[in-house]
């Protein structure tokens, strides 16, 4: 993987992200959105790509977890 390719997606999860906190900690996953933006931290720190493996993997467990929370809510 290209380190652009890395950087242009990190700049993307992190606008997402920013997009949609708000809404996660509105409905009092606070601790979940903590370890989402943990995990976007880490991301926007890599500087080489075995700095990414880690938070990718991270990444989508987290974001499912999130969203079947706010599925049980709704």
């Amino acid at each position: 993987v290209q380190p652009s390719t890395l950087t242009h997606a990190t700049t993307d999860l992190q606008a997402t992200w920013n997009r949609i906190e708000p809404a996660i900690e509105q409905r009092g996953y606070t601790d979940d959105a903590k370890r989402f933006t943990d995990i976007v931290v880490q991301l926007v720190g890599a500087r080489h790509p075995a700095d990414y493996v880690a938070p990718t993997r991270a990444a989508p467990a987290e974001a499912d977890r999130i969203e079947k929370l706010c599925r049980s809510r709704s």
